[in-house]
């Protein structure tokens, strides 16, 4: 687990932003216990208003963590914004669902993605996070241009689940019948 971001603390609580190993294109919301030294992952289990799981989440706490605004988006899902209790972790209003991008980019043709990884050096067992965009009704037995966006700046993560909108990777893939890889280096 790398921990991203500390979102809140009061007392013995505290929440904190954190990625996986397994899945660092994901960020999740875990709560942490300082006398039990118990964490567990809060936000693993949201769904948002049409049923699909978050794969990125965050939230926003109120002074004495008693509410949250929490953010749910993946990929090709647009956020959805929830005041949360705490306590209970019942959202209690929807502050915005994103209704009308949703709707906008439900009717495209969208892209096929696929997360691998690659080692790039056998010394250290260092890896890079690769996502390929396949074009609509992409065929194995068909040749496609690939386009390679390559951006390796410190603390810089290009492959994630953040939800982008048509971005140019969608773009080239489902425009231009391109294979359009991300690489994380």
């Amino acid at each position: 687990m790398s921990v991203t971001e500390l979102l809140g603390w009061h007392g013995n609580e505290f929440y904190f932003l954190a990625t996986e190993e397994a899945a660092p294109s994901q960020s999740h919301v875990y709560r942490a216990d300082l006398k039990s030294k118990v964490s567990q992952c809060v936000s693993c289990s949201w769904i948002n208003s049409r049923g699909e799981t978050c794969s990125r989440a965050s939230a926003d706490f109120s002074e004495r963590l008693s509410y949250f605004i929490s953010r749910c988006e993946s990929r090709f899902l647009p956020p959805e914004f929830n005041l949360t209790h705490t306590e209970t972790m019942s959202p209690i209003r929807t502050l915005a669902n994103n209704t009308e991008a949703f709707h906008g980019i439900s009717s495209l043709q969208l892209p096929l993605q696929v997360d691998f990884r690659i080692p790039v050096s056998d010394a250290d067992r260092n890896s890079a996070e690769v996502r390929l965009l396949l074009p609509p009704g992409f065929s194995s037995k068909q040749k496609y241009p690939l386009l390679v966006t390559v951006y390796a700046a410190p603390d810089y993560q290009s492959v994630t689940d953040t939800y982008t909108g048509v971005d140019f990777g969608i773009f080239v893939s489902s425009g231009l019948n391109y294979i359009h890889a991300s690489i994380d280096g």
